[in-house]
Parts: C-alpha cells; sequence; structure tokens
C-alpha cells in the first residue's frame, strides 16, 4: 500500500489529491466514456495501472449505458459524390456538443453497402457489400476477419459462458437459392470450421418460419436474455424465436398481436423483454409480466407528434427506437430526429445541416476489455470502418 501511495502522491493531478484514491478510480474514472478514460490513464501510473485491471474494466463496462447507434451520411459536392459515413452512439440527454460518442468511421463509402448485423457487449459485427464481415471492439481498436460468414444471414452475435472470453455467432446460409436453409454457430476466433446445427426441428407452425430462414439480426436485433436469444420474425407475425445458446435448441413463444401495417421491434430494459410497434399515429409497448406464463401487457399507448403525421409514406421514410422505461423514442424523419415522451409530447428536435441521420437499431454498449481472439496488429493497420474517426474526432464538422 505505500508503494501505491507514492504513486499516487508523487504523479497525480493535483486538484484530485484532495480526494482518496479509492473514490477517484471506482467512483469517477469507473462512469467516464472510453476516450475520456483513456485521456485520463496518462495522467498517472497509479491511474493507469489501476484502470487497466480486469475488475476495473469489467466494472466500467457495466457502468456504461446502452446507447442507440445513430449513423451520419455526408455528401461532397465538391469531390463528385465522395460519401463519408459515421455511427455513433447517440445520448439525447447530455449537451449538444457531447451527444455523439464516435464508433465507426468510413472514408469513401461508394464501393459498396455497410450493414451492422449486431451489437453485443462492445463487439460490433458488420460487413462490406455482404463478401467482407469483420467483428471489431472500436473502443480499443481491435478487429478480426470472419471470412466464414460470407453469404450468410446473420441471426445474432452472443457470449457463451461466465468467462466473457467466448462469443458466438448464430447464423443460417442456402447453398442455391430455393435450397432450404442450413443454420450454424460459429465461435468467434476458433480456428475449428463452423459447427452445422442443420434444420432445426420444430412443430408445425414454425417449420415455415425456418424454412424461409430466420430475420436478420441487422434490421430486427435479438435480445439475450436468461442465456437465450429471442428474436422477433417479422416473416411470419406473432412470431417470437427463442434459441437456447447452452443446449443449442429452438421453441416458440407467445407475443402480442399486431397488425400488418405495424412496425415492431423487440427491446429488454432492466431484464425486462418489450415489443414496441408503430404506425403512422400511434406507437404501442407491450411489456412480458410472466416469463414463464409468456403474459404481456400493454404499457403505453403513445400518440405520434404532429410534425411524423405531415407525410403520407410515413412508414417508408421514418424509423424509432425506445429510449427509455418510460417509453421516450427517437423518431427519425428524413433528415431529423425527435425525441418525445410517452405521451407524445415533443421533447426535443435534432437536425444536422450537413448529414442525415438514420437509425442503426442497434444499441452500444462501450467496452475496454482487450480479447484474446482477436489478432495482434501493427498500429498502422486501420481497417475501413475505423479509418474515417480520425477526421471526425479532431473536426466534428458534422
Amino acid at each position: 500500500m505505500a508503494g501505491a501511495a507514492g504513486a499516487w502522491s508523487g504523479s497525480a493531478p493535483s486538484a484530485a489529491r484532495i480526494l482518496p484514491e479509492e473514490v477517484v478510480v471506482w467512483e469517477i474514472l469507473v462512469r467516464l466514456p472510453a476516450k475520456e478514460l483513456l485521456r485520463c490513464r496518462a495522467a498517472c501510473q497509479s491511474w493507469r495501472r489501476l484502470t487497466s485491471a480486469v475488475d476495473f474494466l469489467l466494472a466500467h463496462h457495466q457502468h456504461q449505458p446502452s446507447l442507440p447507434l445513430v449513423s451520419f451520411s455526408a455528401k461532397d459536392c465538391n469531390k463528385q459524390g465522395y460519401f463519408d459515413k459515421v455511427v455513433d452512439a447517440f445520448d439525447h440527454r447530455l449537451v449538444p456538443a457531447e451527444r455523439r460518442r464516435p464508433v465507426l468511421g468510413f472514408r469513401d463509402c461508394r464501393g459498396g453497402r455497410v450493414v451492422l448485423h449486431a451489437s453485443c457487449d462492445g463487439l460490433i459485427l458488420l460487413s462490406f457489400s455482404a463478401r467482407r464481415f469483420q467483428i471489431s471492439n472500436p473502443a480499443t481498436g481491435q478487429w478480426a476477419s470472419l471470412p466464414a460468414l460470407v453469404g450468410a444471414h446473420v441471426a445474432g452475435l452472443y457470449p457463451h459462458g461466465s468467462s466473457g472470453e467466448e462469443y458466438r455467432i448464430l447464423y443460417w446460409k442456402q447453398r442455391f437459392k430455393g435450397d432450404n436453409p442450413v443454420y450454424y454457430v460459429l465461435t468467434v476466433g476458433s480456428s475449428e470450421e463452423p459447427r452445422c446445427i442443420g434444420l432445426p426441428m420444430a412443430s408445425a407452425c414454425m417449420k415455415q418460419l425456418f424454412l424461409e430462414g430466420m430475420s436478420p439480426s441487422s434490421s430486427h436485433p435479438p435480445v439475450l436474455l436468461h442465456s437465450c436469444l429471442h428474436s422477433l420474425q417479422v416473416r411470419k407475425r406473432n412470431s417470437l424465436v427463442v434459441f437456447d445458446t447452452v443446449g443449442e435448441s429452438f421453441r416458440s413463444m407467445r407475443s402480442p398481436f399486431f397488425d400488418d401495417d405495424w412496425d415492431p421491434y423487440l427491446h429488454e430494459i432492466q431484464g425486462t423483454l418489450r415489443i414496441s410497434c408503430l404506425n403512422s399515429v400511434v406507437l404501442k409497448i407491450w411489456v412480458l409480466l410472466d416469463y414463464h406464463k409468456e403474459v404481456w401487457s400493454l404499457r403505453y399507448h403513445v400518440k405520434v407528434p404532429r410534425v411524423g403525421r405531415l407525410y403520407g409514406s410515413f412508414l417508408s421514410s421514418s424509423s424509432y427506437t425506445v429510449v427509455s422505461e418510460k417509453g421516450d423514442m427517437l423518431l427519425f424523419l428524413f433528415n431529423r430526429m425527435f425525441h418525445c415522451d410517452s405521451k407524445g409530447k415533443g421533447l426535443g428536435e435534432f437536425k444536422w445541416e450537413s448529414c442525415d441521420p438514420c437509425n442503426a437499431k442497434h444499441l452500444f454498449k462501450e467496452s475496454l476489455i482487450r480479447h484474446a481472439f482477436f489478432p495482434r496488429r501493427s498500429s498502422w493497420e486501420t481497417p475501413y470502418f475505423l479509418q474515417g474517426l480520425l477526421e471526425h474526432n479532431t473536426k466534428q464538422p458534422w
């Protein structure tokens, strides 16, 4: 302890010496965003050592908020259609200068389509033109290619076991168009081939769903709860598929009824499943009251703000994400984003002059935990999905 105290008194910033080291580390630093924490590590050796420990990194991750990912695209007319895209974690509760946390950044996206397939524990799974699949931790800069996923329809990314070191990907493929899909599980970083689990055995009502293929996680992210991946199937209304990540078995789960013109999403808040559905007039939110008896209750009935009903093609040009337990939502409409409460009252409008915000449909929870399944790389090897972050972080022109 004496050695630690000496390091603290000799190198900590003078303003911090009035507080005990334990308070600074475990009450202040543990709550900082990753970018600010990395800056604080340079302040003294003691902070660097303590904030690099595994127990601190786990606690830091748990203290980070789960924020909606928002993509921003911009076109520079002076460069003949030179497109830039960034993906930020958006915190509507903060002042304008601090609302956007850069996560991904792309330079010149004319060559293909970028798809975000999954976000889990600070890891992001993405693909470029459906040919190049990568998994990355943007906070640490680690990344790896996943060539086995070429041609895959990703259904979910999830942790396996309690160690926090193993992550798996559930996906399906068709050898030829029209063939029955075959389902696989890939262990990230493993040298073994993806494990084929075939076509899931299912009841008659679920068989057709699996033959058509589970809904992609890119558009309808699943929710991990009780070691099971819960996935809302938009091709078959009122269908909720549950994948047991331990036994690798499937089952169905009852869900509320909603009409074809609703836009449903599954999400989880404080350990409870919720399904939200939006049409041009109303947002409805159901809450799962009893997980084992599969009892749902309609909790919120939110009138869409008038600004969202001014356009005839509402659903084709809008999207939303629920951001609080009370039913608050962010509504994306053309190049604007609105914040409203569970009563439909507008609480704020976010607008940018030179870019269009788009709902990425995933939540992101930062993590500075470094995983062994990522290969060691030279510092100059910057992947295409992080190349645009430097300019975004320094200039923030948007």
